[in-house]
């Protein structure tokens, strides 16, 4: 991956970019696999050509740091183990940030915004817990729970008191799960079809791969927005279809205003795929 500095920012913070930023090559890291298929495997091609400016990182670094510092006091458990397991052909590499050997807890530490928490976005920290307690159980290491301590970024105090119930508590939230035997059945049955169609993936070209799924692109879907009038900068309420939009309009506002089509966007495709550069879908949709 090619570092830039467009911003001239300290060259402390490109090196540590740099270093952070060394991915696996003999397998396939649990957070890598989360992925999807085609992104995993431009990703691995386009290693090299991949280009990603060092004041994009900042997060990156920011979560990295925050693992360290924790990893330096929790003397509770077995640290950064490396487990791996074979599975159709390719190897799954897993890094626990710590496994609690007296409760049999795989513990993992996460920044997040409040976002997260109060939309209750939790399906990629379940699977990914799923996963490391997986791994576990293959190299001899029984789990019964997992625990996600997650940093949240943006929590405050102010908005604590402001808002709604779901605002977490404090900012640290803890997200945790039991682990029994249907778990670790769900997990291995998407892991062998996940890692089956990557392996069947890797013989076609880049424009061959299978295409991301709408969900994994964050597509929005085309949405209806009604407004008071065309000088408003905020709709009253926006709808997945022109006839919910109009009955709305009609009922709620006696016809006085107007609808307008926001066609759909693709979020990740636009701002946050890295190899956004070397997919033909993406050079369609955008």
């Amino acid at each position: 991956m090619l570092i830039t500095n467009k911003y001239n920012l300290p060259q402390a913070l490109v090196d540590a970019v740099k270093g952070d930023g060394v991915r696996e090559h003999k397998g396939y890291g649990v957070t890598t696999i989360l992925k999807p298929v085609r992104e995993i495997i431009l990703m691995r091609r386009h290693e090299g050509e991949i280009e990603v400016d060092v004041s994009d990182c900042i997060n990156r670094l920011f979560g990295t740091a925050f693992h360290s510092l924790i990893e330096q006091h929790d003397k509770t458990g077995m640290a950064e183990i490396t487990l791996e397991k074979e599975i159709n052909g390719l190897k799954l590499i897993g890094k626990l940030d710590l496994y609690d050997t007296i409760n049999e807890c795989v513990i993992d530490y996460k920044t997040a915004t409040v976002w997260k928490v109060m939309l209750k976005d939790f399906e990629d920290w379940r699977k990914q817990g799923l996963i490391y307690a997986w791994l576990c159980m293959q190299n001899g290491y029984s789990v019964k729970k997992i625990k996600f301590y997650a940093f949240l970024k943006d929590w405050t105090a102010k908005d604590k008191r402001a808002k709604d119930d779901d605002y977490p508590e404090s900012q640290v939230y803890t997200y945790e799960l039991n682990v029994g035997i249907n778990e670790l059945v769900e997990i291995e049955t998407w892991l062998e079809m996940k890692f089956g169609s990557l392996k069947n993936e890797l013989c076609y070209n880049d424009d061959e791969l299978v295409p991301c799924t709408k969900e994994e692109c964050w597509y929005t879907g085309d949405k209806y927005a009604v407004y008071k009038n065309v000088s408003d900068k905020k709709a009253q309420r926006l709808f997945d279809s022109k006839v919910e939009a109009e009955g709305y309009l009609k009922e709620k506002m006696d016809g006085k205003g107007i609808v307008v089509f926001r066609q759909g966007e693709y979020r990740k495709c636009q701002d946050y795929c890295e190899v956004c550069n070397f997919c033909n879908i993406r050079k369609e949709r955008i």
